[in-house]
């Protein structure tokens, strides 16, 4: 087992003893480099808990990185925070001044790109899992 130490914004790091299971960065997409992406690693703890971190990243001016990370008790759990995530809730983009002007179809196509790659990462990581639904 590997010690890890993850940051949280608004929140002091967390540290755990574990492995890590998945990981997905959105820094490239399609052969394409990105200048805001998310980054999903989940880990299994020593005591069998399981870490989801989710992190924003942005190199534009004006806006900061974001660490979101949970503790849940299984990989369902798991998925489950994956899908509740709001990719875009972090998202500065085009000032809201300029609404109502071709900023705000920029903005939007800005988001839709974010949250569309965003599932894309959270697709592989649970791929990663093998975490099935079964249906009868």
């Amino acid at each position: 087992m590997q010690e890890h130490t993850l940051t949280r914004t608004g929140n002091v790091p967390l540290a755990f003893a574990g492995e890590q299971l998945a990981r997905e960065s959105g820094r490239w997409h399609a052969g394409v480099e990105q200048n805001r992406w998310h980054e999903i690693t989940v880990y299994k703890t020593a005591a069998g808990r399981v870490v989801v971190a989710i992190t924003y990243r942005t190199l534009w001016q004006g806006e900061t990185d974001y660490h979101a990370v949970e503790v849940v008790d299984d990989l369902r759990a798991a998925a489950a925070v994956l899908r509740a995530y709001v990719p875009a809730e972090y998202l500065l983009g085009y000032p809201p001044a300029l609404e109502g002007t071709q900023f705000a179809l920029k903005q939007a196509r800005l988001q839709r790109s974010l949250e569309d790659r965003y599932r894309d990462a959270v697709t592989a990581v649970l791929d990663a899992l093998d975490i099935t639904e079964h249906v009868d």
